[in-house]
């Protein structure tokens, strides 16, 4: 029997987190009827799904809340879900305090918390997160590795845990590669040497340690080119400090693109800088793209997409680790840095550029493979297995 889901997020925009729901809309529809209810109107991606507009609250205002809580019942009582699904951080205290009215209640949990506080609050917020958790009847981890923090930090009984890997629309994403790119942007892509990242310009994807990386590299390979694909709130720092480094012209921000594929099929290697991550949907992308990966060892996807099976070091990698399918890479410190001298991590990131650029042989070899693992993540395979936990509920 089919169930219906309501889903609850912050918004539909350009995450990866957001891609995932599109793809549960646009594939996951035969096998369970899928509802959105967002709080902010931004939607970026395509869905073929019902989606109403919550209205977000003001933290801490009781009326507000209310106000929101009503909406909320109102939405409930007129599509009768058999479960709501939340993946927005702030509606987890939504999910946590209604009665269930008939559903059960599921939390997609696709990254770590950004938490910062003495110890204190840190301790409070984990009692939180241990009693939001709990509320669930089943919480979906992105990653295994992401699975363990409800497990040992909030004590949340492993068969609670579901490990969902997020879904990559692997044939479409081939097809929006061929299509050609602007004019404009003709000589850019005709360098051979393109590096090129895709994210939110955001603290945590840590844009910023790659413009410096890519600062030494150039100054052995002139002719290499840094691109950026993706908008946010640090884009006019990262600005400043490509100017400072003497970078104009050579870093490119292509903002956000309804179809980043069609330039990471023309670069020559896909850099991923982050300083944490759930999964790391570019990267299943980039492989997609047949685009050699270097990532950084961050906690918690990057490995489990390109060194399955191994051990986790995150912040313990000192060197690079030649994964089965791409490159791990120590992770940065995540200081917000101005044109000053180069970290080890970011010294030991240009030289490894360097040495690659200079051996292509070996990122053939990764480009070989790309293809094949990006299909491991194929959209209805994944999509599909939301719909069978769904029936288990």
């Amino acid at each position: 029997m089919r169930r219906k889901v309501l889903v609850i997020t912050q918004n539909l925009g350009g995450g990866g987190a957001e891609r995932v729901l599109s793809y549960l809309s646009l594939y996951g529809q035969d096998d369970a009827e899928y509802v959105f209810g967002i709080l902010e109107p931004i939607i970026h991606y395509p869905f073929r799904s019902k989606i109403y507009l919550l209205g977000d609250y003001k933290q801490g205002s009781v009326i507000s809340f209310l106000k929101f809580l009503t909406r909320f019942y109102k939405l409930v009582l007129h599509e009768r879900p058999d479960i709501v699904m939340n993946s927005a951080t702030r509606g987890r205290n939504l999910v946590t305090i209604i009665p269930n009215l008939g559903f059960k209640k599921v939390l997609l949990f696709s990254g770590y918390p950004q938490f910062k506080g003495n110890k204190l609050a840190r301790l409070q917020y984990r009692f939180k997160e241990r009693f939001l958790y709990r509320t669930a009847r089943k919480l979906i981890c992105v990653s295994e590795q992401l699975a363990r923090y409800p497990v040992e930090e909030c004590g949340i009984p492993v068969d609670r845990i579901a490990v969902i890997y997020n879904p990559v629309d692997v044939d479409r994403i081939i097809e929006q590669s061929e299509e050609p790119i602007d004019d404009a942007l003709s000589e850019l892509f005709s360098s051979p040497h393109i590096i090129a990242t895709v994210g939110r310009l955001h603290i945590v994807k840590g844009q910023w340690h790659l413009i410096r990386v890519f600062k030494l590299v150039n100054e052995q390979f002139p002719s290499s080119r840094l691109v950026l694909i993706g908008e946010g709130p640090l884009r006019r720092y990262l600005e400043k400090l490509v100017t400072k480094l003497g970078l104009d012209g050579k870093v490119v921000f292509l903002g956000w693109q309804n179809n980043p594929f069609k330039y990471l099929a023309r670069s020559y290697l896909f850099c991923l800088p982050s300083l944490r991550e759930g999964f790391g949907n570019v990267i299943v992308e980039a492989l997609a793209c047949s685009l050699p990966v270097m990532s950084t060892d961050c906690l918690s996807g990057p490995r489990e997409i390109l060194a399955p099976g191994t051990e986790y070091k995150a912040e313990r990698l000192k060197e690079p680790e030649y994964g089965e399918y791409g490159i791990l890479m120590p992770t940065f410190d995540g200081r917000m840095y101005g044109a000053e001298d180069p970290t080890w991590q970011e010294r030991t990131w240009a030289y490894e550029i360097v040495r690659v650029m200079e051996d292509p042989e070996l990122l053939k070899r990764y480009r070989s493979k790309a293809l094949k693992r990006a299909r491991d993540f194929e959209v209805k395979k994944q999509v599909k297995r939301y719909a069978e936990l769904f029936l288990q509920l």
